[in-house]
Formats: structure tokens, C-alpha cells, sequence
């Protein structure tokens, strides 16, 4: 680990290093700017008022208990005089309305030790919750809040029922409240900058000069230390010449008299700023990479070597226990049991028939179970295998092996989910207030892991995926460029997002040179483009001209050459407008069109696509991404939004904890409320680079490949069969036959 941490520091100083340098007359911040802020109006609605709280780090996806039985862990960071004298913590939550206020109960440890219980019964608003945090129960430095949730339905004993149950923890309004929180004077203090209502942490970059590429890269290098040291993964940059409104943080980069950082309380409360000064260009990029050696590497050190909960990054041949990932053997007397959790695979990782991973699986039953209990493992909610518990006397499961398909994983960020269904004649009769929870059905020790084999390794591209995993191609610390159409606050604001969101998934900072003005010509290399001027369907006909897309655009009158990728899909669009339902078509096209579509599906279901994959109306959609092959063996990344304010509020949700994680393939869409995310069908992934030169790795990506093109596979079986019966043919009318008559 802390071989690691050095790594991080190393990288994070090489990247500000490298950074392109400001203009030498380019001042950055006058000492009183003026102007109008630039947020954008989608983001309003955010603002939440400071209340005096250190909040949690984690994701906002983490603040959800879900089920019958669910445990989270919040992190939260304290002074050494905090922690001392102590203070509280408080959690402020809302419950589904279908939890059962008898019997809801949810119980709080800190670092280890019991803070107390209460019951879960709040489903109309969120109500908060206080447990004395004692200086003997904190330490200096990151302290870990554990809350394990246990609810049951009001009238529905289904299994099904469970997936209705869920506690919500406000990130807004939840955290520690020190009894000594003391004023904000050092750069550790960060850690107090409040959150908004929808669990983003506002970091406004202010100056009022103007927005070219000298002022993106340094304020570029500036926000990506910032975030990395925050370590909060839901991070929305922005940029204007007024600080900003409710919780947040103010970054100030000024070229005024001599070198200092100082942090200090901002004009809301909540709000931080933050202040980089220096008497010229080169004396600001001299001070950043001195901050990061002392006041950020101690930090980065101790974040860095925190475990997280329910996360694990596994590379060939490593395995990892639920131990490992912060669970704890335990019983459990419900219906199903859920335990999930989220595995990171290298960007490297050809996913595909060749091998499996192991998931060993350590548990028992209890006597009388239902005979369709079963151990269901769903990996990115398709479910991938099924473990049936066959003896209804109870069954003890020493390491049980449970094969995964490699082709269900992905590069990046894969969700693990396994579902233990209990199902007890009892249940039949649905009498809430009569379950007994003295009676487990189950028990899960920590012990269960899960392996990964020998990984044919090779990058390939396009794949969001990987790029949202591990910021693949973008995180090697090599520069690229990254191109904005027009120098707006809200795009400057949406590409200093992105580039925050690629560092944390690095977990070191991206070396991205910011160029003014679209790309002209073919991009060679690795390179970012943003947009937001124009249709959000012309994304689609850049990137996927080279193959049909799934997405279909219903237009009136004429056919709509923007939402067509090349020739090919404009005769086909013409085809399918000149057609007439009522026209019978020969056998032969009919065949024809059922085998395409048979074809469809298998390919479907090999990869473990849903038969509705999604495909919204790109012309309505919030922000398109697409990545597609550049020159030089590299990929070019576009995100692109009809105007400013859709690319800067479409990028923040995005890089969104909900949202980033799910990216995959080589494009997708956002729709236009902003809530879902749809991948959409692009080219198929070429190889870039094979990065183990190996007879072994050799071997395992030639099996991927060919069960990827499995018609070859069956192709060369059937030709080497008529080879050999053409042989054997041969052979026998050469020799003839004999008898022993």
C-alpha cells in the first residue's frame, strides 16, 4: 500500500510538473472581480445550506440500504483536536413506505464500537438522527461510521417484496459535528466543505480573466489535485468570476505578490476558499507541486490507504474475500439475503469464453428451507449463474465453487450481486408481526471469495468501459489533447468535471493540454472533444458510420440525413420509409430476415445484453459520449450536447456516481430528464495493444476471438471434418478392403 501512495504522489507531481503553462500576461484573478455568475440554472436546485457538519466521502450511490438486511460504511475526516473532544454524528434518513415501523431497526457502530440503534420510521421526509461520538470512540485522521439496516414489508411476503425496501441516508445532511470544529485555517479543512442536496460537491474555479487554454491548464492541474485529495467521487467543477452559492468550494488562483496557499471560511456556510498565489505564471505551477509535497502528500497518503467498503480491484490471478472487502460473517433470518459489491477488472481484460471466475462460496443453511432455495449471482444485473440448496435438512458449503463467465465482466467497474432466496413454508401465510428472527435460515462467513483466472490481455478499443474503470486510455500520465468547440464557462466547467472524474478513477491525475476550437482534420493519438453548440444526433453519424446503430429516429416527411451514419444507413433509412406493410415479400428475403434477427438475439444473449437494450431519441437526449478509433493506434473521446448549459449540468450527471460506473461499449446517451443512461450499438472493438507478450496470452486471445466469431470456429470444424473425410476417401479407395473370409 504504500508503494502505492508513493506512486500517486510520484504521478500527481509529474502531471502538475508537465502541466502546458499559463500566458505571462494572463493575469488570473483580480482581488475584487465582478460579474454574473455563470451556474447553470439545472443546477439551482441543488443548493443546500451549510450546516455546520464534516460530511461523509463515499459515493452517493453508497447512502442506499436496500433490502431485508444491508450494511454501508461512511468515512469521515477529524483534526486531532476534534477528535479529542469529541462530538457527534449524526444521520439524516428517509425509508420506503413499505418498511414495517415495528420492526425496522437500524444500528450504528463508529470505528469498530456500538453508538447506538434506531428504528427506521420516517417514509414521508428525512428525519435525523444523533449518536454521541466520544473522544475515546474517534481518531485523528479518517474515522469509519458503520450502519447495518434491518426492515421487513408491511403486507407482502413475497420475494419480490424485498426489492421494495430501502433506507436512504441524506450525504447533505449527514456527518460528524465536532464539539470542537475550530475555524478553517489549514488545508486539511477541505474535508469540512459541504455537500449539495444531491450529494455533489460544488468546486468553483473564480477568476475573472479570460477563458483560453493557459488558464484551463492550470486551473486543470489545480482541480484534479483538489479532487484527488478530497477523495469524494461525486465532484462538479465549474468555473465563473463570482464565488459561488451554498456549500462548496472556492478556488481562487491569483497572480498577486508573493507565493502562499491559504484556506479559510468562504461567504456561505459550507463553503471553503481555497487560494493558489503567486507573483508570476511559473511561481504558481513551483507552488502547486511544493502543496502537493507537504500539505496535500500526507493526505493522499492516508486516503489512499483506507480500505473502502464493498470495493475490490483484482487483476489476473488475485483473489479477494468478502474480509477484504469490509464484510462480516453473519446470520440471517429473512427471505433474501443480498450481498453486493463492486469489482474492478483492468482496462486490459479481454472479456470473453476462455475461462471463468471463481467465486468460492463459504455457508450454510437452515433446516426447512423451501426446495427452490437457491443461491442466485448476478453480475451487472444479469444473472449469470444459479446454485440451488437441494437438501431441505440444511446444507454446510465449505468453499463451494461457483463458475462465473469472464464474458459477463467488463473492463473498469463490474457490480456483483449475490442473492440468497430462503423462501419457508411459514412465509405462505404472510403474518409480518409473527416472523421470528430467533430462527436464521442462512449464514454467509467472510471467508467466501472470489478468484480471477489468467486474463488474455489486450487493450482494445472503443470501450467506455475501461475508460470509466480506470480512465484507460487517458490515465497512463502520457498527454493528450482535449479540444472545446467554444471558450464558455459552462464547457470549461463541464471538461475540468471530466477530467476531476478521469483522475479518481486513475487514482492519479490525467496530463490533458486543452486546445480551443473543434479538431481539424483526423485526430492522431489520444485526444477528448467536447461540444455543445448543434444536434446531439450528429455525435451519432461521426461515430458510428461504420456500423448500423441500434437507435431508431422516427421523423415525418423526409428522410433526416443527420441521423444516418453514411451511405450505407441512408439507403436503409430509404428503405424502410419507401416499404410497404402490405407487400409480400419473397421466401428467400423472408428467411433472410428471420436469420438476421435469430442472429441478433444469440449475439445478445452471448454478451449478456437485455433484449430491450436501450436506444433513446438522440435528437431529445440530455449529452451524448461516443469513442471511436483516431490515428496513431489511439481513440478519440466526444461528448457532445445541443448547448453549454446541457454539456456542463450532462457531463456533472455523467461523471455522476450513478452514471459513471455503468458506461460501456463504445457509446451511449443520457436522456433528457437526466436519469437514465442508455449504451448504444457502435462498432465492434478493434485491438490496440497487446500488453503481455506471452505463447499463453497468445493463446488465450486467440480462444476469445474465436468465441467472439464463433461462425469461423464452427467453420474451420466443419472444413477440417470434410478435409479428413476427404482423406479418409482417399485412403480407403487407395488401399481397398479386407475381409478374413
Amino acid at each position: 500500500m504504500r508503494k502505492s501512495t508513493t506512486l500517486l504522489g510520484a504521478a500527481l507531481l509529474a502531471c502538475v510538473a508537465s502541466a502546458p503553462g499559463l500566458a505571462a500576461d494572463n493575469p488570473l484573478l483580480p482581488q475584487n472581480s465582478a460579474g454574473v455568475s455563470v451556474a447553470p440554472a439545472t443546477q439551482s436546485a441543488a443548493i443546500a445550506t451549510g450546516n455546520g457538519l464534516t460530511p461523509f466521502l463515499e459515493a452517493s450511490t453508497r447512502f442506499r440500504l436496500s433490502g431485508e438486511s444491508d450494511t454501508a460504511e461512511f468515512t469521515f475526516w477529524a483534526s486531532k483536536a476534534e477528535a479529542q473532544a469529541g462530538g457527534e454524528i449524526v444521520l439524516s434518513y428517509k425509508n420506503a413506505v413499505s418498511v414495517l415501523p415495528d420492526t425496522g431497526l437500524a444500528s450504528v457502530e463508529i470505528n469498530g464500537k456500538a453508538a447506538g440503534e434506531f428504528k427506521i420510521a420516517s417514509p414521508f421526509d428525512f428525519t435525523a438522527r444523533s449518536f454521541k461520538a466520544a473522544p475515546g470512540l474517534l481518531r485523528a485522521g479518517y474515522n469509519v461510521v458503520r450502519v447495518k439496516a434491518r426492515q421487513h414489508h408491511r403486507v407482502d411476503c413475497a420475494l419480490s417484496a424485498t426489492y421494495e425496501l430501502w433506507t436512504d441516508v441524506n450525504p447533505a445532511r449527514s456527518g460528524f459535528r465536532s464539539s470542537n470544529a475550530g475555524i478553517v485555517t489549514t488545508f486539511a479543512d477541505l474535508a469540512k466543505a459541504g455537500r449539495l442536496e444531491n450529494g455533489a460537491t460544488d468546486l468553483r474555479v473564480v477568476t475573472a480573466a479570460k477563458t483560453d487554454a493557459g488558464l484551463l491548464n492550470a486551473a486543470s492541474s489545480v482541480a484534479q489535485a483538489v479532487g484527488l485529495y478530497l477523495g469524494r467521487p461525486d465532484l462538479a467543477v465549474s468555473l465563473s468570476d463570482r464565488p459561488g452559492r451554498g456549500p462548496g468550494i472556492d478556488l481562487y488562483l491569483m497572480i498577486a505578490g508573493d507565493a502562499g496557499v491559504s484556506v479559510a471560511p468562504g461567504g456561505e456556510p459550507g463553503r471553503i476558499a481555497l487560494t493558489f498565489r503567486a507573483p508570476n505564471v511559473a511561481g504558481l505551477h513551483d507552488l502547486l507541486v511544493a502543496t502537493v509535497k507537504k500539505e496535500m502528500m500526507a493526505g493522499l497518503r492516508d486516503l489512499n490507504a483506507r480500505k473502502r467498503f464493498g470495493e475490490i480491484r483484482l487483476d489476473a490471478g488475485k483473489t479477494a474475500t468478502l474480509k477484504d472487502m469490509g464484510f462480516r460473517s453473519e446470520t440471517f433470518a429473512g427471505r433474501m439475503m443480498r450481498t453486493r459489491f463492486d469489482m474492478t477488472m483492468p482496462a486490459d481484460f479481454y472479456p470473453a469464453d476462455y475461462g471463468s471466475v471463481a467465486l468460492k462460496l463459504s455457508a450454510a443453511t437452515a433446516p426447512g428451507l423451501e426446495p427452490q432455495s437457491q443461491m442466485l449471482v448476478r453480475v451487472n444485473d444479469i444473472v449469470v449463474n444459479a446454485f440451488p440448496f437441494r437438501d431441505t435438512d440444511g446444507q454446510n458449503f465449505d468453499e463451494k465453487l461457483i463458475e462465473l463467465p469472464l464474458r459477463a465482466f467488463r473492463p473498469g467497474v463490474n457490480r456483483v450481486e449475490m442473492l440468497a432466496e430462503l423462501p419457508r413454508a411459514s412465509d405462505r401465510t404472510c403474518a409480518p408481526d409473527a416472523r421470528d428472527e430467533d430462527k436464521p435460515r442462512y449464514i454467509l462467513l467472510d471467508k467466501t471469495s472470489i478468484g480471477v483466472p489468467e486474463l488474455a490481455r489486450v487493450t482494445r478499443l472503443p470501450d467506455l468501459g475501461a475508460m470509466a474503470g480506470v480512465a484507460y486510455p487517458y490515465g497512463d500520465g502520457k498527454p493528450f489533447p482535449i479540444y472545446l468547440d467554444q471558450a464558455t464557462p459552462e464547457t470549461a466547467g463541464a471538461a475540468l468535471t471530466l477530467l476531476a472524474r478521469l483522475a479518481q478513477s486513475a487514482q492519479a491525475p490525467v496530463n490533458a493540454d486543452f486546445r480551443i476550437g473543434k479538431p481539424t482534420g483526423e485526430v492522431a493519438g489520444d485526444a477528448l472533444v467536447l461540444i455543445g453548440s448543434g444536434d446531439a444526433r450528429e455525435q451519432n453519424a461521426a461515430a458510428e458510420s461504420a456500423a448500423p446503430t441500434s437507435v431508431s429516429f422516427e421523423e415525418t416527411g423526409a428522410i433526416d440525413v443527420t441521423s444516418t451514419g453514411g451511405e450505407d444507413q441512408l439507403i436503409a433509412a430509404f428503405r424502410q420509409s419507401a416499404s410497404d406493410a402490405d407487400t409480400e415479400l419473397s421466401w428467400s428475403s423472408r428467411f433472410g430476415a428471420m436469420a438476421d434477427r435469430l442472429g441478433a438475439r444469440f449475439k445478445r444473449w452471448l454478451n449478456y445484453q437485455s433484449e430491450t437494450a436501450g436506444a433513446p431519441d438522440l435528437g431529445n437526449a440530455l449529452v451524448t459520449i461516443a469513442q471511436t478509433a483516431s490515428a496513431g493506434d489511439g481513440a478519440t473521446t466526444e461528448i457532445r450536447a445541443n448547448t453549454p448549459e446541457d454539456l456542463a449540468f450532462g457531463v456533472q450527471r455523467l461523471a455522476s456516481s450513478e452514471i459513471w460506473p455503468q458506461l460501456s461499449g463504445g457509446s451511449a446517451a443520457i436522456s433528457a430528464d437526466a436519469t437514465t443512461l442508455a449504451a448504444l450499438t457502435g462498432p465492434s472493438p478493434r485491438f490496440s495493444d497487446v500488453t503481455e507478450q506471452s505463447v499463453g496470452n497468445y493463446r488465450r486471445i486467440a480462444a476469445a476471438w474465436l468465441s467472439d466469431n464463433f461462425k469461423i470456429y464452427v467453420g474451420l470444424v466443419i472444413a477440417l471434418i470434410g478435409v479428413f473425410a476427404a482423406w479418409l476417401g482417399f485412403v480407403v479407395q487407395r488401399k481397398g478392403t479386407r475381409s478374413d473370409a
